[in-house]
């Protein structure tokens, strides 16, 4: 090969030295533009991911609270429940001594029924004991009037205790109408519980989902 040759052959080796050093670092620099764009976006993520982590604590903290709220709100309707059912059965409890009580004393009743008695009456006697009335039908006007001429310390004694035991009645189911209206407020929070516990637990769950789909798009 001649000097001309050799020439030409060292400056396309130099050329080409000179190309693929060109090419070399330009791929240098697209690799670091790509690493660092990599980077640039997994950053992003993950202080978005972060941001909805903090999100979803609060969410969960809420829904804890939910929860606890649930279970005070259940633990209150049922002691009311318990205090209606134990007020019932005190009333059932009063009626049957009171009847048996005035079973006891028949005549006394008829004076109460028939309104020959000196104190006032509260009891509905037609209305709170029927049976009572229906088993002194047959007793006459005069026999009443009689026996309280002659008994009267008893009639009203029967009288006091039984206008008692009317107040009484009238105490314990205003009790219960109370512990309704307290029954409907828990259930009404009852049910504001579950409502907002559904929401948090509809935002947890997008909250999930977002993250997911942000580290299925973090670069490696």
């Amino acid at each position: 090969m001649n000097n001309k040759g050799i020439g030409v052959a060292i400056i396309v080796l130099i050329i080409g030295g000179f190309l693929f050093y060109n090419y070399q670092q330009k791929k240098k620099e697209e690799e670091e533009k790509i690493r660092q764009a990599k980077i640039e976006n997994n950053n992003r993520i993950n202080n978005e991911i972060s941001q909805l982590n903090q999100a979803s604590q609060g969410i969960y903290d809420t829904l804890e609270l939910c929860k606890q709220a649930r279970v005070y709100r259940l633990s209150r309707i049922n002691s009311i429940n318990n205090l209606i059912s134990t007020t019932k059965y005190q009333i059932e409890s009063d009626s049957i001594e009171i009847k048996n009580y005035l079973a006891d004393h028949k005549m006394a009743v008829a004076c109460m029924a028939g309104g020959y008695v000196g104190a006032k009456v509260k009891t509905d006697f037609s209305t709170e004991y029927p049976q009572v009335v229906e088993d002194l039908a047959g007793w006459g006007i005069v026999i009443a009037i009689g026996y309280y001429i002659f008994n009267k310390d008893e009639v009203d004694e029967v009288v006091r205790t039984t206008n008692n035991s009317t107040e009484r009645k009238k105490s314990l189911y205003a009790e219960i109408d109370s512990y309704n209206e307290s029954l409907a407020t828990e259930n009404y929070y009852l049910n504001d519980i579950a409502n907002i516990q559904t929401n948090y637990e509809n935002k947890a769950a997008d909250i999930k989902q977002k993250i997911t789909y942000l580290q299925q798009n973090i670069a490696y």
